[in-house]
This record gives C-alpha cells, sequence and structure tokens, in this order.
C-alpha cells in the first residue's frame, strides 16, 4: 500500500482570503442579477393586461378630431384577444375607417381600382361599426374632399 500524504488544510494568507471574498462577492451579485432578471419577466408579463388607454382618452381624442392619433393608438392597444368595452370599439373602428379612408383615396389616385374597391368595403364595414359615432366618418370623408 502506498503512503498516502494526508492533505492537511494550509494556512489562510491573505491572497486566499481575497480570492474567497471576492467569490463570495461575485456569486452574491450573479443570484442578485438572475433575481432582478426573473422580476422583470413577470412584471412585463403582468403588464400584458394592462390598458394604454382608457376609454376617456379615446374619447377625447375623437372629439379633437385627431383621426392620425386615434388610429395610432387604436394601432397600439391592439392585443390579439383583447376585450374593449364601454365606446372604445366605437372609436377604434373610427379608427380603422380613418385608416382605410386613406389608403382608399391612395389607391384610388393611384388608379388602383380593385385595391381601392376593398379598402371601400372596410370603409363600409368599419362605418356600420363605428355606432353612435358614425358621424365622424363623414368628418374623415371631408378631410378627403378638400384635397386639390
Amino acid at each position: 500500500m502506498k503512503n498516502k500524504k494526508s492533505r492537511e488544510k494550509a494556512p489562510l494568507t491573505a491572497g486566499r482570503f481575497l480570492y474567497r471574498l471576492i467569490s463570495v462577492v461575485l456569486i452574491a451579485v450573479f443570484l442578485i442579477a438572475v433575481a432582478a432578471g426573473i422580476a422583470q419577466i413577470r412584471d412585463r408579463l403582468a403588464m400584458d393586461d394592462y390598458d394604454y388607454y382608457d376609454e376617456a382618452y379615446y374619447l377625447r381624442t375623437l372629439r379633437n378630431e385627431d383621426f392620425a392619433g386615434l388610429l395610432e393608438m387604436t394601432q397600439d392597444d391592439a392585443r390579439a384577444g383583447k376585450e374593449y368595452t364601454g365606446d372604445i370599439p366605437e372609436c377604434r373602428a373610427v379608427a380603422r375607417y380613418y385608416e382605410a379612408a386613406v389608403f382608399f383615396h391612395a389607391y384610388e389616385k393611384a388608379g388602383e381600382k380593385e385595391r381601392a374597391a376593398l379598402q371601400k368595403q372596410r370603409m363600409e364595414r368599419f362605418e356600420s361599426e363605428a355606432g353612435e359615432y358614425a358621424y365622424y366618418t363623414e368628418k374623415i370623408d371631408a378631410l378627403f374632399e378638400k384635397e386639390p
């Protein structure tokens, strides 16, 4: 049997102490960073139920006749499967009407009759979805009638 030297613990020198201290600090920083990352992911997932704009903001934007702003809000606030309540669906329909009207007039000027007809169908659909705010569709149409 070979004679094995028993391992004795070496005395703790300043260098070894510093090495262990730095190791512990780095591990602690790593664990804190992982915990912060997990917390951010959890918060981000919780924000899926967050409404970017409330009904009052939609209505204020519509009443100010800021149709481009309303369309931008509609696009920002869009999520698959989200249920909109109150007057928000009608406001969103006016915004989509504006979008379809912009495309309709652009395609009409470009001479693309098929695409213009498709946008006209969208305009009719969104006008019917606009409910009590359908009179804003007339204001949108008036914007394009003013063009030379």
